[in-house]
């Protein structure tokens, strides 16, 4: 039966709306690991170019590259410039990863998509905005402080005002024994 505080519910209604507060854990207490889209969100980055792994900013690299902010809740980037983005894993030492999908989306000209390799420090260009992936194949992208580094450059048909959503993350894993 269903109870409230330790106290059954007895029916007095052929309809019940029950309501109340339930925590979602992304590393629940079963050994499931979820992390759904937009739980782990990228940030901008600063951009070394197209031969070496982005860093963090720092205050001498100033507020961000064209309209897209260090720092920024913006969800829109801009692809007028190249643009770097990290996603940071969390408590990522604690789980593996079963799947992990990328989304990114446009309806402007679609921009190249690059992964940075930590295995051969080089970027690797993807087919397509959006990729999925098992554990195996994410383990070259993922550096060992759980960061995915990723580029978006401009489409030589693009123009300046082309852009799109911040991309996003959904994770599925298991913790580890």
């Amino acid at each position: 039966g269903v109870s409230i505080d330790g106290k059954p519910v007895t029916r007095t209604a052929h309809k019940a709306a029950i309501a109340c507060e339930m925590k979602f854990e992304p590393i629940g207490p079963t050994g499931q690991v979820f992390f759904h889209q937009g739980m782990v969100s990228a940030e901008t980055v600063f951009d070394e170019g197209e031969h070496k792994k982005p860093r963090a900013p720092t205050a001498a690299d100033g507020e961000g590259i064209g309209e897209n902010l260090y720092n920024s809740k913006d969800n829109y980037l801009r692809l007028s410039n190249p643009v770097a983005l990290r996603f940071q894993l969390p408590d990522f030492e604690r789980y593996d990863i079963e799947k992990m999908t990328l989304f990114g989306m446009t309806y402007d000209s679609v921009p190249k998509l690059f992964l940075f390799n930590n295995q051969t420090n080089a970027w690797d260009e993807q087919k397509r905005l959006s990729l999925s992936m098992d554990g195996n194949g994410w383990v070259p992208y993922i550096d060992k402080e759980g960061s995915i580094y990723l580029r978006l450059t401009p489409n030589e048909e693009g123009n300046r005002y082309d852009g799109m959503n911040r991309p996003m993350l959904a994770l599925k894993g298991k913790v580890r024994e």
